[in-house]
């Protein structure tokens, strides 16, 4: 109890004795942990939702040699035995009609896996006289409506995605050949349903690699780390503009520091209380940055986001509070460092200057 009031009329004397370095302090905190909020909910994946949910339910196999879809099997895959856990709601067959330039898809259920990007459809038959294509962006840029020549036919461009889509039963009549295709699951496997379909897939098609959830969460690691290795640094830069601030407010604090050694209190319980002041002035005006942050999301805050569909849980604000204190608090280790190597007759002799 009596290091909380310590703590308590140590942050009350930086008020009164200083009021304008106390108040620029406390809105730079303020204004730090805002752009931290901003900057976080733009640059991490599981924000951003950089990886899609599907694709964890996915499993990608790559044949050892490409295979007529005729001569494919796919029947025992869509009709798993194993229960739940492994119900496919869909496979996407892909054809490499010219490796590296040019491949086209077709889903059993005649839809395109990137929906969530794009809203291109097939259309109902008999709304165009002529087989369907969804066109890929990098293909060619044509509206819906026009045609495009591919495979040796000319195909009705009904919309525009990311991958070439033709209808399943024209893939089938093509009889093309199939180098990979996706497996999407109706839920997310556990681990154990994981690593067992990926091995049963790997029975069924002897020689194939298969691509399951494991590579997508590689990569979300992998964003991850880049993401916080960016707003470490942004945010370090950002708290070095009231480094300086931080650092006078310690000084001017000497002298206090040295009352306390004369009564006994040990470097450490020193340092405790410094490194308890910033915190208890970082968590404060952190905690109220998030706040507003929260209260004016929706209606201001969320138009700053360069992705849709951004939400922010209570996790995440304590996240980004836990994270800012830790760097701040790294700033404040020089100086702790100070006080605990040193005597209180260097600590006095500075405490004069004041």
């Amino acid at each position: 109890m009596r290091f909380f009031l310590l703590l308590f009329h140590k942050i009350r004397l930086h008020v009164r004795t200083n009021p304008l370095q106390m108040t620029v302090f406390c809105l730079g905190c303020f204004i730090c942990t805002l752009a931290m909020v901003m900057l976080y909910g733009n640059v991490m994946p599981h924000m951003t939702q950089e990886t899609p949910e599907k694709y964890y339910r996915s499993f990608d196999v790559y044949l050892q040699e490409p295979v007529p879809i005729r001569e494919l099997d796919l029947t025992d895959v869509m009709n798993i035995p194993y229960g739940s856990a492994y119900q496919v709601e869909d496979i996407i067959v892909n054809s490499a009609i010219e490796p590296g330039k040019l491949d086209v898809k077709a889903s059993r259920n005649d839809r395109i896996f990137e929906d969530y990007i794009s809203d291109a459809a097939f259309v109902p038959d008999g709304t165009v006289p002529g087989d369907q294509l969804i066109l890929s962006q990098n293909t060619a840029m044509h509206r819906q409506t026009e045609t495009f020549e591919l495979l040796g036919k000319v195909y009705f461009v009904v919309g525009v995605s990311t991958e070439n889509y033709i209808t399943y039963s024209d893939f089938h009549d093509l009889n093309l050949k199939v180098d990979s295709f996706r497996i999407v699951l109706d839920t997310k496997p556990g681990r154990r349903e994981q690593n067992e379909f990926t091995q049963l897939l790997i029975s069924k098609f002897p020689g194939c690699r298969v691509k399951n959830a494991d590579y997508y969460i590689a990569q979300d690691r992998e964003l991850t780390a880049q993401a916080v290795i960016v707003m470490t640094v942004l945010y370090v830069l950002l708290f070095l503009s009231l480094a300086f601030i931080l650092y006078d407010m310690l000084q001017s604090g000497l002298y206090v520091d040295l009352i306390f050694r004369l009564h006994g209190a040990t470097p450490r319980r020193i340092v405790q209380l410094i490194v308890f002041e910033q915190w208890c002035i970082l968590f404060l005006f952190g905690g109220l940055a998030c706040l507003t942050h929260r209260v004016f999301y929706e209606n201001w805050f969320a138009q700053f986001n360069l992705y849709t569909g951004v939400v922010y849980r209570v996790q995440d604000y304590m996240v980004i509070m836990l994270t800012t204190g830790l760097l701040a608090l790294c700033c404040t280790m020089p100086f702790a460092h100070k006080i605990v190597s040193k005597y209180s007759y260097r600590i006095k002799k500075e405490a004069t200057v004041f």
